[in-house]
């Protein structure tokens, strides 16, 4: 009782195949209007009925559709109505024979001339008031440049359009030019306009408006951090080296045991790690790991591991082989994430001043 499925992108598809169709042979098939016309009412009918009676629920894609549909599609086969027309004018009636004005009454005389029926004439004289020769009617054949197609086409000397196919081919040839030229202007003058001032001059646009809120302000957006999800395990697994960035930009956490746990980089143990040594214990009290008392006290350090540019450790001659993130907070983050350790250290001073004198 769901319905069907249908893909709305797909009857658009149908529909325009079937307007650009009648549009691109128009000249040579004009009545391919009326079986595109009859295609199009039984399309309708058909597709109306389906929607209404077969068809499922689908998505709300609103009218961008068919909004560009119109705008792009519908023009686009107009277009193509006007360029191939003019083309298919200037171009008829294809049998490559051009007359010749310079010989008239032409005659001449065929010998044993073997009739349908078998029978055979021993002479026919043909004669025809106009002599033709043969030429090339592509517009490929053309010497210069073929666009717009009008009775110009035609090589000197030489000519198979009439005098009304000539005022055809002009009238379609240079409105074919007239609507590319306007096709040209509507729907893409504005960026030709704006791209060519950007070579000059300045054109950006910002759009919408600052909010003034920072990427580190709002604490329900997390960072792009590697890992994989399997269903045997709780948590995803890390594929990189977290040591170097807050933990609270990873999006979860595991209250019972360290995101060393569930960080593959252990399990690929290689020659010039930073440490490789798991801590277990949860380490969510600090921002970094690498603040935590057991990220000295249980890693072996490796010597090769030297502190770099703006404190950034950095291994020399050893390519990790998994990626190492980072996060470079703002200064008033860092102002206050280090007025928070300087409280946490002062507490623990008090705590630890406190239960000496206990003792």
């Amino acid at each position: 009782f769901i319905g069907t499925f249908y893909n709305l992108g797909e009857r658009y598809t149908d529909f325009t195949k079937v307007l650009f169709l009648c549009f691109f042979y128009a000249a040579l098939f004009p009545a391919g209007f009326f079986f595109g016309t009859a295609i199009l009412l039984v399309q309708h009918y058909s597709d109306k009925y389906c929607l209404m009676r077969i068809w499922g629920w689908s998505p709300s894609l609103g009218s961008e559709l068919a909004k560009f549909s119109r705008r792009y599609f519908f023009f686009g086969a107009l277009l193509a109505y006007f360029l191939v027309s003019a083309f298919a004018w200037a171009q008829f009636p294809y049998d490559n024979l051009c007359d010749t004005p310079s010989a008239t009454d032409v005659s001449r005389v065929y010998t044993n001339i073997e009739v349908s029926d078998g029978t055979t004439l021993d002479a026919v004289t043909v004669t025809q008031t106009t002599a033709v020769s043969h030429c090339y009617q592509s517009w490929r054949e053309f010497s210069g440049f073929a666009f717009p197609p009008t009775s110009r086409l035609q090589p000197s000397g030489e000519k198979w359009m009439s005098s009304e196919q000539e005022t055809l081919a002009d009238i379609y040839g240079w409105s074919a030019l007239g609507v590319l030229v306007a096709f040209i202007v509507i729907f893409f003058g504005s960026s030709i306009v704006r791209i060519s001032l950007s070579l000059f001059r300045n054109t950006y646009t910002p759009s919408g408006k600052n909010q003034f809120v920072d990427f580190s302000a709002n604490p329900e957006i997390f960072a792009y951090v590697p890992q994989i999800k399997l269903p045997s395990f709780p948590f995803p697994l890390l594929a990189c080296d977290i040591d170097e960035i807050y933990q609270n930009l990873i999006g979860w956490n595991d209250e019972t045991k360290s995101y060393d746990y569930y960080n593959l980089m252990f399990d690929v143990p290689y020659e010039g790690m930073k440490r490789t040594k798991v801590i277990l214990e949860n380490t969510r009290g600090k921002g970094q790991i690498q603040d935590h008392a057991a990220f000295k006290e249980s890693s072996a350090r490796a010597e090769n591991v030297r502190s770099g540019p703006n404190g950034i450790e950095v291994t020399e001659d050893v390519k990790p082989i998994f990626s190492v993130i980072r996060h470079y907070p703002p200064a008033w983050l860092q102002k206050i994430l280090d007025e928070e350790d300087l409280e946490k250290e002062d507490k623990k001073v008090d705590d630890f001043s406190s239960e000496k004198v206990a003792m």
